[in-house]
């Protein structure tokens, strides 16, 4: 889109690689949402075991299919009252009223269709009717309504008030390729272990680029799926095992995390750009020959 060519004029192509595209923008954050004195804060909040009020964190503004899922999964499990969540209305702001039916949606809507609990799936037609925002707990201060972009708004109190992040990626394609964006990224900024729900392989790239996804202590086995639907599954099930954790729990899992989380929001903000130069040069070499 616009901004990625905006930062391609201004930074070089190399940057749409993802390697720097995200440390970039970092610069948005302003110093009411997440800088410095959120991080000096958050670590203190670890270290001195402080509980937070709720166990997760669920962005879900633009409702697509595995966005409403997740709204849905959280309100039909009975976890709203320990998860900051919101959801946008299906045809608000700049969307056409029938955006979700594009050729994407088109295709994980049937997805949505073959989940094993029906319960769930009458949950999540109801959210996909409404026309009315979701916001229980996450009213940011700084966020007057969901029409616009959020992609650069992180509230230090969501990061302040919750332990983990369920990241629900943009697109999901045909669950074929990862596709990352702003919403990865996330929670290393704001200091938190997550559990992704996108498309198959988001999280083996992350681990590629050198994040720490903390597997001694989160499943992420559902990143290999290739059926969305399963995918959505096993992910779901796993931060309902992760929310089903004791805040003393989840106090002792932070404090055993806490250098993965720091080397994270280290290594977002100074990602390396991919030299392709080096990469490229041994291939064209072999054809001086």
């Amino acid at each position: 889109g616009q901004v990625a060519k905006d930062e391609c004029a201004q930074h070089g192509y190399n940057i749409i690689t993802g390697y720097g595209f995200w440390g970039h923008r970092h610069r948005w954050l302003k110093d009411d949402l997440v800088g410095n004195n959120y991080v000096q804060t958050k670590i203190k909040n670890i270290c001195n075991n402080r509980a937070s009020k709720y166990k997760s964190v669920c962005y879900a503004r633009i409702p697509r299919c595995n966005k409403m899922l997740a709204v849905a999964y959280i309100m039909h499990e009975g976890l709203d009252k320990e998860s900051l969540f919101s959801l946008g209305v299906n045809n608000h702001g700049d969307m056409s009223p029938n955006y979700r039916y594009d050729n994407n949606e088109r295709l994980t809507n049937k997805d949505i269709l073959k989940l094993k609990d029906k319960d769930l799936l009458e949950v999540y037609k109801k959210i996909e009717s409404s026309n009315e925002l979701i916001f229980p707990h996450i009213r940011e201060p700084n966020v007057k309504d969901l029409t616009g972009n959020l992609a650069q708004v992180i509230s230090a109190e969501h990061g302040y008030e919750s332990y983990f992040q369920l990241s629900n990626e943009t697109m999901m394609a045909d669950g074929k390729y990862p596709f990352l964006t702003e919403k990865s990224y996330k929670p290393f900024y704001m200091l938190q272990p997550f559990v992704m729900n996108g498309p198959r392989g988001c999280v083996q790239v992350l681990k590629e680029r050198g994040f720490d996804v903390f597997e001694k202590y989160i499943d992420h086995s559902y990143d290999s799926i290739l059926d969305n639907t399963k995918r959505w599954e096993k992910a779901l099930t796993e931060f309902k095992r992760l929310h089903n954790l004791s805040h003393d729990q989840w106090n002792i899992m932070l404090r055993e995390m806490l250098e993965g989380l720091l080397h994270n929001n280290h290594h977002v903000s100074r990602l390396p750009p991919r030299l392709v130069a080096n990469e490229l040069f041994p291939i064209l070499i072999r054809f001086s020959y």
